[in-house]
């Protein structure tokens, strides 16, 4: 069966952010940085830049994922509680590069994290 991504969104379960996450976000410093990457985009469009991030993930969207990855990705979407692990990456926008990863996809404590691609 292939879930509608309606429902789909319902199988990431709790989301989550490293504090990593949190900070940029705040301030526009990534993690292991001293100050802002002139580049970098405002507040709110970092905070639009996470959401799209995530919901495109929820999704299935391949985002900056290889190929290989996003195969796997798609088996696990279409079978979800079978304790699936989902893995994309973002790397776009002069933003740092980040994960968004959802652990148990469809069970019962499935979890989604955003965090940057220094804090794995």
């Amino acid at each position: 069966m292939i879930y509608s991504p309606g429902v789909r969104v319902l199988h990431g379960g709790q989301l989550v952010m490293t504090q990593g996450i949190n900070d940029w976000i705040a301030t526009g410093v990534a993690p292991y940085e001293h100050e802002p990457n002139p580049l970098t985009l405002g507040q709110e469009l970092r905070r639009h830049h996470i959401a799209v991030a995530v919901t495109s993930h929820l999704n299935c969207d391949q985002l900056d994922t290889c190929d290989e990855d996003h195969l796997l990705n798609a088996h696990t979407y279409n079978h979800p509680g079978e304790g699936g692990r989902i893995v994309s990456v973002v790397d776009r926008n002069n933003c740092p590069p980040l994960y968004v990863i959802t652990d148990d996809w469809g069970g019962e404590n499935a979890v989604t994290t955003v965090l940057f691609k220094s804090e794995y």
